[in-house]
């Protein structure tokens, strides 16, 4: 009698899986081939909490709610993880079922154009990227790419070289009233520069063809000075909405 069978049920819902441990063996049916990984998952989580050399007789019938099943790990504050812990961290996901993986960047990437962004910030490289997102990829998790492109940007915009591209000119020079709350300097990127987008267009140049999949998080969050400094004549004009709008399009 084998211990273990595997088959495939296509009535079965995506990722879902059967998994039946009885006297006679363990069998495992599966919609498909994540299906089956996860059982497998679910196995070892029987294994390791019954006592040593034998497996509770138990039924699961188990497949997900929610199609995308993810973490999104800042890794821009305190220290950056080495590819070694995003290795493990893999792992450590996938056994339990968590399906998508996204790194929160700001500057932790080490761009060949633009050499001064993560100096010194132990950046994760092009290299490591792709190592993960293989690793990923055979635990059925999605690794997608995530960086800031608005707002939240003072890490890079406060460098001498990106200074201008700021909201504020990098100056904390405001010209909106509102701006009198303002406790930051250049902090978001000045949507009403075509450089601005010369510049977001040389960075994802580098950082998307690390990642497989085919969605990207743009992180266009927490522009709180949208339209206060550089854009501030447009934001009158069209309002601040439509300034927003406008540059997710782009």
């Amino acid at each position: 009698v084998d211990a273990l069978t595997i088959t495939r049920d296509a009535a079965l819902p995506r990722e879902g899986y059967t998994l039946a441990v009885t006297a006679d063996g363990v069998a495992l049916a599966a919609a498909d081939a994540a299906g089956a990984f996860y059982g497998v998952q679910t196995l070892q989580q029987l294994a390791r909490q019954a006592p040593a050399g034998t497996l509770p007789c138990v039924t699961v019938e188990d497949w997900p709610d929610f199609r995308d099943r993810g973490l999104y790990y800042d890794v821009c504050r305190g220290r950056v993880p080495t590819l070694e812990r995003l290795l493990e961290l893999a792992d450590q996901l996938a056994h339990y079922k968590i399906n998508q993986l996204q790194l929160y960047v700001e500057h932790t990437f080490r761009w060949r154009t633009h050499p001064n962004i993560g100096k010194n910030a132990s950046p994760l490289s092009a290299e490591d990227i792709l190592t993960l997102d293989e690793c990923c990829r055979a635990r059925h998790i999605e690794l997608v790419p995530s960086l800031a492109a608005f707002g939240h940007l003072a890490t890079v915009l406060n460098l001498p070289a990106y200074r201008h591209l700021a909201e504020d000119w990098g100056e904390g020079r405001y010209l909106d009233p509102a701006a009198k709350n303002a406790w930051t300097r250049g902090w978001s990127l000045a949507p009403v520069l075509e450089e601005s987008y010369t510049f977001l267009q040389e960075l994802f140049a580098e950082f998307l063809p690390c990642f497989s999949s085919d969605r990207f998080n743009v992180c266009c969050d927490e522009n709180y000075d949208l339209g206060w400094g550089q854009s501030y004549a447009e934001a009158q004009r069209i309002g601040k909405g439509r300034l927003y709008l406008n540059h997710l399009l782009r």
